[in-house]
């Protein structure tokens, strides 16, 4: 009886103890010591992901509005902050000439100096005070998914192009007016006002107006933007006009995300890249595409313009992203559909010429003044039914074939 007594009071005070009984110490453990798959799997299964997206006009807006605090000091970014790194598709630690003729696109020249590694000589770009000044939400999109959108996608070049914009209040005008001008651009200017936009349908590039001034309200006027100087203002006097465009993974000036694509003997290829690429495959540490192994797969739903309210559509179903991607060379396939898709997005019905939402057949009109009540293919760049896109994600998951009703 004395023993069991003994017994149950050495379980009493296991219980009552307030640190747990480790058969190792917890340090031992690392995450090596745990899988994110079934133990009993003996082959890892490539996760599937549904990219839902929207197709929505705010896509266009510019991409840095300066009414953030986008380095979170407490105070507002209301203009260029060379302290700043701007993502895009420029390098914001090379500097850039512009091309003319034929090419029509800025080129790096040159790293970039000066304490945050910005600055350049005078006779250059910032490619840092370029992301700042001309890239639209779309873009840093199109970017952070598969590299950006090439305008040209050769074996030998890359060619990275801003999307092409309304002239309405989908243009913006970046206006600046610091210390360091002649660092920054090519200009000894006091101030510099860049206005992105586009003048006709048909133009072969994204364009920028290049203004030596300060005009902050060129880009808030009635009609057109980038006429004057301000509402009822003088007319604007443009000193240069440039497409932009950039080229990127050059041998000689590879960005942070180009990536080598090599098929046996063949010459290298240097293509940028990313999420769909980085996390599709599994390239093993080599640039030949023989040892690729696929590890993530993609499809995509997103907003269309027939049914700009409601549901979405089915653009691709999960597949592997070297149906996108030839990963031999690194070009877009052009049987893509997630990249192609993407690279779709516009906003229509804008007329150049009446400066109204009343374009022809066969995008329709949005009439001028604007309807009592918004309807399917009514204003077909507005709508954002993102809801009823995630509903139809998780029907497609369960394996139904066919939309709600």
């Amino acid at each position: 009886m004395k023993k069991l007594t003994i017994a149950v009071l050495a379980l009493v005070l296991l219980a009552l103890t307030h640190q747990p009984v480790y058969a190792t110490p917890p340090s031992a453990y690392t995450i090596n010591d745990y899988t994110s798959y079934p133990p009993f799997l003996s082959t890892a299964v490539p996760p599937l992901v549904m990219l839902v997206m929207s197709r929505d006009h705010r896509l266009f807006y510019k991409a840095y509005n300066d009414v953030m605090d986008l380095d979170d000091d407490g105070v507002v970014d209301a203009t260029y902050k060379n302290t700043i790194d701007y993502y895009g598709y420029f390098d914001p630690n090379r500097c850039y000439a512009y091309v003319g003729g034929s090419s029509k696109r800025f080129e790096p020249q040159a790293d970039s100096t000066g304490t945050n590694l910005h600055f350049c000589d005078g006779t250059k770009w910032s490619g840092n005070f370029l992301n700042w000044a001309t890239m639209a939400r779309i873009d840093i999109i199109r970017k952070v998914l598969y590299g950006g959108y090439r305008s040209v996608d050769t074996s030998s070049t890359t060619v990275l192009s801003r999307t092409k914009l309304p002239r309405d209040a989908h243009s913006w005008v970046k206006a600046y007016k610091g210390p360091n001008i002649s660092s920054l651009t090519p200009n000894s200017w006091s101030a510099i006002t860049i206005c992105n936009l586009n003048e006709t349908k048909t133009d072969a590039d994204p364009l920028m107006y290049v203004m030596n001034g300060f005009f902050p309200y060129a880009a808030s006027t009635e009609g057109k933007q980038c006429v004057k100087e301000s509402q009822g203002g003088p007319n604007l006097t443009v000193s240069n006009t440039y497409a932009v465009s950039v080229l990127v993974c050059a041998t000689s000036w590879l960005d942070s995300n180009c990536t080598e694509y090599k098929n046996g003997a063949a010459a290298s290829n240097y293509k940028p890249t990313g999420l769909l690429q980085n996390h599709g495959v599994n390239r093993n540490g080599t640039p030949d595409s023989a040892d690729d192994i696929t590890q993530m797969k993609f499809g995509l739903i997103t907003g269309s313009y027939s049914n700009n309210l409601s549901g979405g559509v089915l653009r691709t179903n999960i597949v592997d992203i070297n149906n996108e991607i030839d990963n031999t060379n690194g070009q877009i396939k052009g049987t893509s559909k997630i990249v192609a898709n993407i690279n779709n997005f516009q906003v229509i019905q804008y007329n150049y010429n009446t400066g109204w939402y009343d374009a022809a057949d066969p995008e329709g009109k949005c009439v001028p003044a604007e309807p009592a009540n918004l309807t399917d293919g009514v204003c077909k760049s507005w709508g954002n039914p993102i809801g009823e896109m995630l509903y139809e994600t998780i029907r497609y998951f369960k394996g139904l074939t066919g939309p709600t009703s």
